[in-house]
């Protein structure tokens, strides 16, 4: 059979799961007290975990990149946590909401720090490198149009009409 290890924690003999269990118990205990609602992790949360979370009536949010960790520090203005310790007040960060938004079979999550900013990420897919790198051409003059829209309000009914009915003959 397999061997176990057991050892002893205030009188009472626990193993290595239940030692783990408690401790993870008593963060979601401590974060719920500060007030937590979400929380984001690079690596997968535990079944066990996830579900003392939600009955905390806090959020997991897994599997989330490295870069999209640092997107989510930047906004919240959170600190990483770097052990299963109940952090300090000061370490948390703040959002106004968190909302699940679905496209296709993606699931996005859309963070909004000040309900008057909104910032937005865009996950692209192209079928080789030059298709990609064409694609983020498009993507990046899009968002230009889109800042300059929104600051200069101004619009000129039919721009671009020209480029795609181009783009139509040469395909064609």
């Amino acid at each position: 059979g397999m061997a176990q290890l057991d050892f002893e924690i205030e009188n009472e003999v626990w193993s290595v799961a239940q030692a783990e269990n408690r401790t993870l118990c008593e963060l979601v205990s401590g974060l719920s007290a500060l007030g937590v609602k979400v929380v984001v992790s690079q690596k997968m949360i535990q079944p066990f975990m996830q579900y003392e979370l939600l009955k905390c009536g806090i959020f997991p949010i897994e599997r989330v990149s490295t870069h999209q960790v640092g997107l989510v520090l930047s906004i919240s203005g959170a600190v990483p946590l770097s052990s299963l310790t109940v952090p300090s007040k000061s370490a948390l960060g703040f959002v106004d909401s968190v909302q699940v938004s679905r496209i296709m079979q993606n699931k996005y999550y859309v963070i909004i720090k000040n309900k008057k900013v909104r910032i937005s990420t865009l996950q692209i897919c192209a079928v080789d490198t030059h298709a990609m790198e064409e694609l983020r051409t498009v993507i990046t003059n899009a968002i230009v149009v889109l800042k300059r829209f929104l600051t200069d309000s101004v619009l000129l009914s039919g721009g671009g009409a020209t480029e795609v009915a181009l783009a139509e003959h040469v395909r064609a």
